[in-house]
């Protein structure tokens, strides 16, 4: 029972999560706002932004990937909590993000659980 309940709570995330990541992607790969494109230096600074999301979404998908997949994130989200606090933006979007990440990996992945309960 406990491996079901985990495994969906950690799908319904990931999915929750890759549905925000690649929504976020996209309006990287249609940015018209002249302010956003200047903090992203550019269009190609957003879409490599966006393509980078996009791959993190497909490596979380990849069961042999998944595990890196996540850590990308971490790591994305680890970015963005550091440029909301430069630029002195409310960093509680991306805070939440990164808990979710945490949460969707420790019950989708045993490798994160394991290290952390040694079970």
């Amino acid at each position: 029972m406990k491996g079901t309940v985990y495994n969906t709570i950690g799908f319904v995330l990931a999915i929750l999560l890759s549905a925000l990541f690649l929504f976020a992607a996209f309006g990287k790969f249609t940015a018209e706002d002249p302010k956003m494109l200047e903090l992203m230096r550019g269009k190609n600074g957003a879409y490599v932004l966006g393509s980078i999301q996009v791959l993190m979404v497909v490596l979380l998908w990849i069961k042999r990937t998944g595990v890196l997949g996540v850590l990308l994130m971490m790591a994305y989200m680890g970015g963005a909590i550091a440029t909301h606090m430069v630029d002195q933006q409310d960093m509680t979007p991306p805070i939440v993000i990164e808990a979710l990440i945490w949460v969707m990996a420790f019950f989708r992945f045993e490798e994160f659980s394991s290290r952390l309960f040694k079970s």
